[in-house]
Order: C-alpha cells, then structure tokens, then sequence
C-alpha cells in the first residue's frame, strides 16, 4: 500500500515514461520501421530546437540547413557541432541566461561545457535506466544494490 502511494505522487510521471519506453522494445520492428521512427523522431527534435532555440535558428540559417530531413543520409549536410561552437555561442544557447537549467562535461579537455536541460529531462534518464533495467527483471522501487 504504502509503496502504491509513492509511486502514484512521487514517481508517477516518470513510471510513465518507463513503460513508454519499454513497450518501445515490445514489438519487433523491421530495420524500415526503425530508421522511419529515426527519422521521424529527428524531425520532432529538429523542429522543436530550431523554432524555439536562438542557437538552433543560428545554426540552421547560418549553414542553410533543412527544416526536416527525409533519410538519414540527409544529415551528412549537417555540419559537426563541437564543445568550442557551444561554447562561442553560450549566450545564445541560454538565451542570455534566461535558461539556467544545465549538465556539464567535466572539463577534462580543458574547459567544462554548459549544456541546458529542460524540466523532463531527469525523467528521461529515469526512464531510460528502468527500461534497461527491467530486461533484467529490475523495476522501479525494487530494493537494489549498487556496487
């Protein structure tokens, strides 16, 4: 009962996701299905960053890039994005400073990087890790030891 509850409050839109994300592994899918969510699954993110992010809408006016892709040979027109570029648009990457949600690199190159995170992103990695997890039979709130 009292695990019920704290699943419900606590964890609920995280145990969301981690089913969302293993009835992803339920079904085969052919390689066809799989570069089709691929693609598909780019152009969502893709669309998102571009219209929302100023360093996105830089990045794809500045080397003319498409709004979407049709297959993922289309990506080889996508120029490398690399820890200097971000770090040479840092403002524009945190909207100056509007978003203060970060991970960051550990700097072993030399300089850490800032890299901006978005409320649902620990959900993710939440979900990510337990639908892992459960290929071993693990699942949320199991007591675990981890050495």
């Amino acid at each position: 009962m009292k695990n019920a509850i704290l699943r419900r409050l606590l964890l609920g839109r995280r145990l969301a996701r981690v089913e969302q994300k293993k009835r992803l592994y339920d079904e085969p899918r052919t390689p066809s299905e799989i570069v089709d969510h691929q693609i598909e699954r780019f152009n969502a993110v893709w669309e998102k960053c571009w219209q929302t992010i100023p360093f996105y809408r830089h990045w794809r006016e500045t080397h003319r890039l498409p709004k979407a892709i049709q297959q993922p040979g289309d990506l080889d027109g996508f120029p490398v994005l690399t820890k200097a570029v971000l770090q040479a648009h840092e403002d524009l990457v945190f909207q100056g400073g509007k978003i203060r949600d970060s991970i960051s690199t550990g700097g072993s190159t030399g300089v850490p990087t800032r890299f901006p995170v978005d409320l649902g992103h620990r959900d993710d990695e939440y979900a990510s890790l337990y639908a892992a997890r459960a290929w071993w039979g693990v699942e949320p709130l199991d007591d675990t030891v981890l050495f």
